[in-house]
């Protein structure tokens, strides 16, 4: 979700067994996305445009985010990816979303999210569309009342934080379910799509390379 110009698609494709489906709000990188990508990758690769509103991003946008649904079915998704999404979504946005992320992941599905965690101190929350910072606990607490909870904190790659959650099982959340929804090789390919974002200028951890290894 955010997947821009396909900066990670490009790379989990080289898996010949996977299917990348890319969400964002802007809709002139999803119309270019969808004529590229189907040049190489056929229907292995879809991109959607969420007409979802952003004084950013989409300011035209019909959405609201804060009552967003995916155009997804239930436990239909084995990953989700969310690189500075979180960095511009208010609190009631931000939680709606992670409903409907915990809503498309089967159990054992995983999230790995990004954000910024340094509110004014005494808040929890606090910014706008611009830049929003949060507790970091208070982030771990909103994907746990969502049914995500967390495998483990990737580190801090510049100026944000990477967190890994894992879709728990039923609705209680009370146990793990112990799988790799996805096989070694897409697993490789993500680490390796985060270390050419590092070169560059998306903030993902190398650091995810000993989480997918799990």
């Amino acid at each position: 979700i955010g997947a821009g110009c396909g900066k990670m698609g490009r790379f989990l494709l080289l898996d010949p067994g996977l299917r990348y489906i890319g969400m964002d709000v802007l809709e002139p990188a999803m119309r270019w996305c969808t004529t590229e990508f189907s040049r190489v990758y056929g229907d292995r690769a879809r991109f959607v445009h969420l007409d979802v509103y952003s004084s950013l991003y989409n300011p035209q946008g019909r959405m609201k985010a804060e009552t967003l649904t995916l155009p997804f079915e239930w436990q239909s998704a084995d990953f989700v990816i969310c690189g500075s999404l979180f960095t511009h979504l208010l609190e009631p946005e931000m939680r709606r979303y992670l409903a409907e992320i915990a809503r498309i992941l089967k159990p054992g599905g995983r999230l790995m999210a990004s954000i910024h965690i340094d509110p004014p101190e005494g808040k929890r929350f606090s910014g706008d569309a611009v830049r929003i910072d949060m507790d970091p606990q208070l982030f771990i607490e909103s994907n746990a009342g969502a049914g995500l909870g967390l495998r483990q904190h990737l580190g801090n790659i510049y100026g944000q934080e990477i967190y890994l959650f894992e879709r728990l099982h039923g609705q209680s959340g009370s146990r793990w379910i112990n799988c790799k929804s996805l096989r070694g090789r897409a697993y490789r390919n993500i680490a390796e799509a985060l270390a050419v974002a590092k070169s560059r200028w998306i903030s993902y951890p190398l650091s995810f390379m000993r989480a997918v290894t799990l």
